[in-house]
Parts: structure tokens; C-alpha cells; sequence
């Protein structure tokens, strides 16, 4: 019947009294039995839902009976399976396919094309003709080229093929050469970059970092904050994750493809009026080149660890470093 989702999980507690009548308790207790309830609807047909009960002496010893019901709201009728949601070049109504299926496909994919996958698992069951459900075969080809990407590891098929049925745009671009890298953005990071770093009257900074690498990338992510809200304890404008680079190398050339990107797919994003990075250098020029009228300035963070270190090295601390730390970054620092 397609995908259901899940409306309400609900558990009650009973027991017998000294009479025998059965009676609700509101939390558990000695010779007490549990009782779950779960409902669903059915994506497909909202008017179509479907209730779960177990029932048991604790979580870990339910009964091996559950309780099924299906009912419309309505009249009963006919359910058209709608297609799968990253399915967006057929009209194909979506069938899950069992999980003993699944894993018999991963175990032939080790050692067989697709093409031959898919016949073996026919030719095991007997035939089409013997099948008594479609879940009991792949559900087309693209379903065990899919798997065997999956069982890969193969990190650049599993990124474009995600790219392809993704609903929502997310992954924007992906490079190849000089290096693997990957663009990230979202319609509405794009859209506040634009709101709350262009606008001259009262703007935010766009801050860009890089972490250390993970795995066999780097991670540079930038952030800005919304000057729409405010923290309800601190008292200033929320930190927002903007575009993120995937990148496998930290040279120019790696980091400009962010801010390229970035006026690339949105350009009004050349008038951003101010950027922040660390002390990394190619990462610097590469938004320097992109957004020559913007300023730079320095992470906090890094100006106050170089002045520490400076103070330091002048035999200035404790107490009196940190006044000469206060007296410069003051309130300002602890609020950015």
C-alpha cells in the first residue's frame, strides 16, 4: 500500500484488581501489562490509516499476537500507490521491496553485474509467475545498481547519484577535476546572505572557516547571523550555517570555487560588504578575488590569540593580561 507515516505512538498501563476487573494504571506496576498502540496514515491515501497494538508483561516480553486494523475515514476504495518521492522521471507506483531480497541482492552484487543479480533472484523464486507479491524481487534495475553503489564506499557515485533524486536542492555543483569537491546551499541560506550581508544600513559579517580534514576532505562552511532574532538568554543575533565546500585540498584554487559558487548560483551576493576568515592565506585572496570591494577582517578569535601570545612573550600575565585583553575586545568580542 505504498509508505505510511506515523500519526501517534501511545502506551497504557493495566492490571488486575482484587476483583478481577481490569483497570488502568498511570505507571507501572507489580503484575502490570503494557499495551502500544500505534497509528499511521497512508501517504498515498490520507482518508487510509492503520492501527498497531502489542501488548506485553514489560518492552522486553511482548506477546507474539499483534493487533492490525485498517480502516478509511470514509467509503472504501481503490488505493493508487503513488510514485516513490526520489523518483522523478516515472510515474511508477513505489513498492518496498523485502529486506531478505535486499540483502540477497548485496551478497550477489560482491560478484555479479546488475543484469545478472536481477535474473538470479528471478530465476531462484521460480519465475514471475510464481511470485506472490512484487516485494519478492528487485524492484527494477535501478534498484541493484543503486545497492551496489551503496555497498561501494564509493564516495563521489553515492554523492552524484544523491544529487539526482535529492527533492529539495541541497548539493548545487560538483567538480571533478583539479580536485573532487562539492557544493552545498540552500535556497534560503543564499536567499539570508543576500538580506543580511548587502545591506548597508545594517549588516552582518560572513564568517568562513575550514575544519581540519575528515576523512579524505576538508569542510569549509561559512555563517552569518540573523538579525531577525535574538538568543533569548544572550541577547544578540543567532549564528546561521550558510554554503559549505566539500574539498580534498587546501590551496587557492581549492577555496575560490566557494565564493564563485556562491555568485554563481546567487549574484547579487558580489555586493556582500564584509567577510571574516582565520590567518589561512589562500583562503583570504580567493574571497579577496571574488569580492574585491568587500572588506576583510581577521576572526576574533585569532586577533585575541596572537595578542595573548604577544603579552605573553612581553612576560605579561594573569590579572594584567587579561585587562589589556578586555580593555580591546570589551564587550564586543564575547558577543561576536
Amino acid at each position: 500500500m505504498g509508505t505510511w507515516k506515523t500519526t501517534c505512538v501511545a502506551n497504557r498501563f493495566y492490571k488486575w484488581d482484587d476483583k478481577g476487573d481490569l483497570i488502568s494504571t498511570p505507571s507501572r506496576q507489580p503484575e502490570y501489562f503494557i499495551v502500544y498502540r500505534h497509528q499511521y496514515v497512508n501517504l498515498s491515501s490520507p482518508d487510509l490509516h492503520r492501527v498497531i497494538i502489542r501488548t506485553g508483561t514489560s518492552p522486553e516480553k511482548m506477546m507474539n499476537t499483534v493487533f492490525v486494523q485498517y480502516y478509511f475515514e470514509d467509503e472504501e476504495h481503490a488505493v493508487l500507490v503513488q510514485p516513490n518521492g526520489s523518483r522523478n522521471h516515472d510515474n511508477k507506483p513505489y513498492k518496498r521491496t523485502q529486506e531478505t531480497v535486499k540483502n540477497t541482492i548485496r551478497e550477489l552484487n560482491m560478484n555479479k553485474r546488475p543484469k545478472d543479480v536481477f535474473h538470479t533472484i528471478l530465476k531462484r523464486t521460480g519465475g514471475i509467475e510464481n511470485l506472490t507479491s512484487g516485494s519478492q524481487k528487485p524492484r527494477d534495475m535501478q534498484q541493484v545498481y543503486n545497492l551496489k553503489r551503496k555497498e561501494s564506499n564509493d564516495e563521489i557515485l553515492e554523492t552524484i547519484d544523491l544529487r539526482a533524486t535529492e527533492e529539495i536542492k541541497f548539493i548545487r555543483h560538483i567538480e571533478m577535476v583539479p580536485e573532487f569537491s562539492v557544493f552545498l546551499a540552500t535556497d534560503n541560506q543564499l536567499h539570508e546572505i543576500e538580506k543580511y550581508c548587502t545591506n548597508n544600513a545594517n549588516f552582518s559579517i560572513l564568517g568562513v572557516d575550514t575544519t581540519f580534514n575528515i576523512g579524505n576532505f576538508y569542510v569549509t562552511l561559512t555563517f552569518y547571523r540573523n538579525l531577525m532574532l535574538e538568543h533569548k538568554t544572550k541577547k544578540h543575533e543567532p549564528v546561521m550555517i550558510g554554503p559549505v565546500l566539500i574539498h580534498q585540498q587546501r590551496t587557492y584554487d581549492s577555496f575560490y570555487m566557494l565564493p564563485s559558487f556562491m555568485i554563481r548560483t546567487k549574484p547579487t551576493l558580489n555586493k556582500i560588504l564584509v567577510y571574516g576568515t582565520d590567518e589561512e592565506l589562500n583562503l583570504k585572496t580567493s574571497f579577496s578575488s571574488c569580492l574585491p570591494f568587500a572588506h576583510h577582517l581577521l576572526c576574533d578569535i585569532h586577533m585575541k590569540d596572537n595578542i595573548i601570545s604577544k603579552l605573553t612573550s612581553l612576560n605579561i600575565k594573569g590579572a594584567v593580561r587579561q585587562l589589556y585583553v578586555d580593555e580591546i575586545f570589551g564587550n564586543r568580542y564575547k558577543k561576536f
